[in-house]
């Protein structure tokens, strides 16, 4: 009895790992997490499944998926790579300081780490988003320094040249977009609540 049942569970295994490289689609990424979910290809779905909502835009879901990931996996050959991913969906969200908390933390705790210089990268973005750009290119000179002739020095030498053109948006009305449009247009600002546009420049168009 303990061999077939020994034999089941690697046929299942074998079975959940051909259906992680064949899927593709969220849907069956989430169909394979809940199918093969306490096997090795059923957690790692959920690293794929990440990916997935956050190319789409789907940034709390892709922090839920990396939370799965990391309940199930707090200490995996790819823990580190979930950790980043948390802090690139907040920064897409928008929760700057919560991201560029993660992305220093990162850094620090793993200065060797292959994925550090995105971890640089990242905080320095989140750094010029608040409006600290002297300390964001600071940050990058110690990247550059750190990686002189290798493909890393290139990038961050761009995104330093990005971030000191970045200018942070101020909050601009409808009305006073109207306004500047179409001069002499009336607006009733006091019937009517003014729609705010957002206040800062979405984290994404400040990719490496």
């Amino acid at each position: 009895a303990g061999l077939v049942l020994n034999q089941s569970r690697k046929a299942k295994v074998l079975q959940a790992a051909e259906r992680l490289l064949s899927a593709q689609s969220t849907e069956e990424l989430e169909a394979l997490g809940r199918q093969y979910g306490r096997t090795g290809a059923g957690v790692l779905s959920h690293l794929l499944l990440a990916k997935n909502h956050y190319d789409a835009g789907r940034y709390d879901d892709a922090l839920a998926s990396y939370a799965a990931f990391l309940k199930r996996k707090p200490s995996d050959r790819f823990t580190d790579i979930a950790v980043l991913g948390q802090a690139h969906a907040w920064e897409a969200k928008g929760e700057i300081d919560t991201a560029r908390t993660a992305f220093a933390a990162f850094r620090q705790e793993n200065p060797g780490h292959y994925l550090t210089p995105q971890a640089f990268m990242g905080e320095a973005r989140c750094l010029a988003i608040a409006g600290d750009k002297k300390a964001a290119a600071e940050l990058l000179d110690l990247l550059i320094a750190a990686q002189a002739d290798t493909p890393w020095e290139e990038r961050a030498e761009e995104l330093k040249a990005i971030l000191a053109r970045y200018e942070k948006r101020a909050p601009v009305s409808f009305f006073d977009q109207a306004s500047a449009l179409l001069p002499g247009m009336a607006t009733n600002a006091v019937a009517t609540p003014a729609i705010k546009v957002p206040a800062t420049e979405p984290a994404a168009t400040l990719e490496e």
